[in-house]
């Protein structure tokens, strides 16, 4: 074959290949309409095209840099894009960083360099003029999807609270398409905590790692609540003009063995439990924490596929559902048990001088363009049966999605509510047309 030959080949198997490579994906929530499926640390190409197919859009990775743009535009996924806060100085500081309690040691033990610490004295804060060419460079990319500032900045520290006002209000002024703001905070924050960054980030979420927290399962309700409890303790409300006031909280669920406490494995049922806790608790974005992990041990491969994965399959197999979680009108519901324990085992959250319980099942009522949609979750270990009220005039047949029902997928409620059982740990998915 001549040059000219070759050369003629290699040109043609260019304009094909860019004719066929994936377009960048839509935009999710908050700027597009789709529902937001992250995950911590997806790498490669045949990962993220291993997922899709469930709805997972949105890739992460530690030790970001441009080259990861080009791995999820091929995939037509989105991705955040990291913006390191600090760097190293050759001469040490003069005043030692403070060092940080045991409390606050971080579960998120990919970042590089580790996170939860202070600055350290060989760092410096990055300048504004630093951060601002890393933003305009990848704000040039139509897979850019959020923002992702350094994790679990302390507030209470000035260098690392100083670090989030920062780069939330540099993203604003070099992004032209002023991008939704993002930072991991650590599952430990009460609302007074998680208030002190409210008014800097546009994505609230702080990370639902149950066992890690030797936490029963019901406390992944109490933790989505506190999110949006901070959200509205702080003056703002819920919903996607982020630009105008408004902030979108999500859920932070774990799929990891951490190797500096004892802890049991996430199950696969504790797995899809939390996935739907976050969403009926008021969540409007799933960031898994992390792809990269499941590899920890041999139980992980299930948890992914039998609990998270299938979740986000069964999200986008109930027609509408996505839509109406970003969109919907609440429609108030009511929960009685009917049978079985009514409330959940008592549990204590960080800094809290007594136990709580919460209710047994949790419901989530929205109805969207003529369809009502109801997400029902169980936190209880045990078997209950519980009556959901509250039902708009004119439904007269439910639909159960997802199961397999020796009685149907069909309910008939009578009085504006309907009994359904909940085994254990148990997620119903139901959806009705409106009159």
């Amino acid at each position: 074959m001549s040059v000219f030959s070759r050369f003629l080949c290699a040109f043609v198997l260019t304009v094909v290949s860019a004719c066929f490579a994936a377009e960048p994906g839509e935009p999710i929530y908050p700027v597009g309409t789709r529902f937001p499926l992250l995950l911590y640390s997806i790498h490669t190409l045949e990962e993220m095209d291993e997922v899709a197919d469930a709805g997972w859009n949105v890739g992460h990775r530690y030790r970001f840099s441009s080259d990861f743009f080009d791995t999820v535009e091929k995939a037509g996924w989105l991705c955040v894009a990291h913006l390191e806060g600090k760097t190293k100085v050759k001469k040490a500081a003069a005043t030692p960083a403070k060092k940080a309690g045991k409390q606050t040691a971080a579960a998120n033990l990919e970042e590089a360099d580790g996170t939860g610490k202070a600055v350290a004295p060989t760092e410096r804060l990055r300048t504004e003029e630093e951060l601002a060419g890393d933003i305009r460079s990848y704000a040039k990319h139509d897979a850019l999807a959020w923002w992702d500032l350094p994790e679990e900045q302390r507030w209470w520290y000035p260098d690392e609270y100083q670090i989030v006002k920062n780069l939330s209000a540099w993203t604003r002024k070099y992004d032209p398409k002023q991008r939704p703001n993002y930072m991991y905070i650590p599952g430990h924050y009460t609302t007074k905590g998680i208030g002190k960054y409210v008014q800097y980030l546009d994505i609230i979420g702080a990370g639902t790692y149950t066992e890690y927290s030797h936490q029963p399962r019901a406390w992944v309700r109490w933790r989505t609540e506190e999110t949006v409890r901070a959200i509205k303790d702080a003056g703002f409300r819920i919903g996607r003009d982020y630009l105008h006031g408004e902030k979108i909280p999500i859920g932070i669920p774990m799929l990891f063995s951490s190797g500096l406490q004892k802890m049991d494995p996430t199950t696969p049922v504790g797995a899809y439990h939390d996935f739907w806790s976050c969403i009926a608790s008021g969540a409007r974005g799933i960031f898994v924490f992390s792809f990269w992990h499941r590899r920890d041990m041999p139980i992980f491969q299930k948890t992914w596929a039998d609990g998270y994965n299938r979740a986000a399959q069964n999200l986008q197999r109930v027609p509408g559902l996505d839509q109406a979680l970003l969109f919907g009108e609440d429609v108030p519901l009511t929960v009685t048990v009917t049978k079985g324990a009514p409330r959940t085992p008592t549990f204590r959250p960080f800094g809290f001088e007594e136990d709580i319980s919460l209710p047994s099942v949790n419901v989530l009522g929205r109805k969207h363009e003529g369809t009502l949609y109801i997400v029902a979750v169980s936190s209880q270990e045990r078997p209950v049966t519980a009556t959901i009220s509250g039902l708009p005039d004119g439904v007269t047949t439910l639909r159960v999605h997802c199961e397999d029902r020796k009685d149907g997928d069909e309910i008939t409620p009578g009085k504006g509510g309907f009994e359904d059982t909940f085994p254990w740990l148990t997620v119903h998915l139901y959806t009705a047309r409106l009159p």
